[in-house]
C-alpha cells in the first residue's frame, strides 16, 4: 500500500520542484555577495564530494568531467542571460530552460536513488551505501556544481566589468 502511495505522490513532488524552480528563473537583483558565495560555495561542494569519494581514477574523472561539462553549460547559458543596469541597481534574468534543466536532472537522480533504496529495503536486497557510489551521481553532482559555480562566476565578472563596487553588503 505504501508503494502505491509513493508512486502516486512522486509526480506531485516532481511538479512542485519544477514549479519552485520556475519561480526562481525570473528577474533577480544582482549582488556581488550572492555571486561570490555561489562561486565559493559550489566549488567547495565539488571539492568536498571529490574528497569524500574513494580515490580512484574513475570517481575523480567522472566528477571532473561533470564539472567541466557544467562549466561549459554555464558559459553557454550566460550568453542568453539578460543583464540590466538600471538606476535601481543591477538585475539579471536567467534563461528558464537552461536554469531548470540542471537541477531537474540532479533531482531526478536523487529521486531514483531514493526509490531504489526504498525498493531494496522492502525486498531486503543490498543497496548503495551512499549516493556518490555510482558514477552517474558523481557526474550529475559535478555538472550541477560546475554549472552553478560557473554561472555565478560569469555574473560576478559581469558586475566587475560594469564597474560595480565591491561592497558585499548590497
Amino acid at each position: 500500500m505504501l508503494t502505491i502511495a509513493l508512486l502516486l505522490l512522486t509526480p506531485l513532488l516532481v511538479w512542485r520542484v519544477y514549479a519552485r524552480l520556475k519561480t526562481l528563473m525570473q528577474r533577480q537583483p544582482s549582488t556581488t555577495a550572492k555571486h561570490l558565495m555561489g562561486m565559493v560555495g559550489f566549488l567547495g561542494v565539488d571539492l568536498l564530494v571529490g574528497l569524500s569519494v574513494p580515490p580512484s581514477l574513475d570517481n575523480l574523472s567522472t566528477l571532473a568531467g561533470g564539472s567541466a561539462l557544467g562549466l561549459a553549460y554555464a558559459w553557454y547559458a550566460l550568453r542568453s542571460t539578460r543583464r540590466e543596469s538600471t538606476p535601481q541597481g543591477y538585475f539579471f534574468t536567467p534563461n528558464r530552460r537552461f536554469g531548470i534543466a540542471v537541477p531537474m536532472l540532479l533531482f531526478a537522480r536523487l529521486l531514483y536513488v531514493g526509490i531504489d533504496g526504498y525498493v531494496a529495503q522492502q525486498s531486503n536486497a543490498a543497496m548503495l551505501a551512499r549516493i556518490t557510489d555510482h558514477p552517474l551521481s558523481l557526474a550529475l553532482i559535478g555538472l550541477a556544481c560546475g554549472y552553478f559555480g560557473g554561472y555565478s562566476a560569469g555574473l560576478f565578472q559581469w558586475r566587475r566589468k560594469a564597474g560595480a563596487d565591491w561592497n558585499l553588503d548590497e
